[in-house]
């Protein structure tokens, strides 16, 4: 009986490594899953028919592959409908703070703190276990430092915010409604 995924008889893949492309990132169940291909063993089958493999790792979230990517496939058990691809380690814990612009953003957390980097923006957000959240984005040329921080610039920096205590070693311009100067 030929196996509807490899087009052939049932075989065991114990411990055979594949080479697989990432056909899509867009895991509509949002668990870190990929759709794959493995050339020449799928070439035939429609990519709305190609299986979702899930991350090897366990107890940890991965750097989810994005569409194009070359990923490591095994199948668990060697059974051909339990794909897995091999990932990269990323958060032992606190994985769902992740899941705000899904599958762009990863990052690290160990559920308290957090590092959170946007492939898609490049945005990164940091919180410490505090609760204080520093935000940087490039896009809009925007870092956001929570009340109470300092900000040391190594050259020019634009400050934008309610209130401003401001030291400059050299030339300082300051557009306020009111400017206390010495106080």
């Amino acid at each position: 009986m030929a196996d509807p995924i490899f087009g052939m008889a049932p075989q065991d893949l114990t411990g055979v490594l594949f080479i697989a492309d990432v056909v899509s990132d867009q895991d509509p169940e949002r668990e870190c899953e990929v759709q794959i291909r493995i050339p020449q063993r799928m070439d035939g089958i429609p990519d709305a028919a190609l299986p979702w493999a899930r991350p090897r790792n366990l107890g940890y979230i991965t750097a989810i592959p994005s569409k194009g990517e070359k990923v490591y496939v095994e199948f668990l058990g060697g059974s051909v409908y339990h794909p897995v691809y091999h990932g990269r380690p990323i958060a032992p814990n606190g994985a769902g703070v992740f899941m705000d612009d899904y599958p762009n953003t990863w990052g690290l957390s160990d559920g308290t703190n957090y590092v959170k980097i946007n492939k898609k923006t490049n945005a990164i957000e940091m919180k410490s276990g505090s609760g204080a959240v520093f935000k940087f984005d490039p896009q809009n040329g925007l870092i956001e430092v929570p009340q109470g921080f300092k900000i040391v610039a190594g050259t020019d920096a634009d400050i934008q915010c309610v209130n401003a205590n401001i030291k400059a070693d050299g030339v300082a311009k300051i557009d306020a409604s009111v400017i206390l100067l010495n106080s």
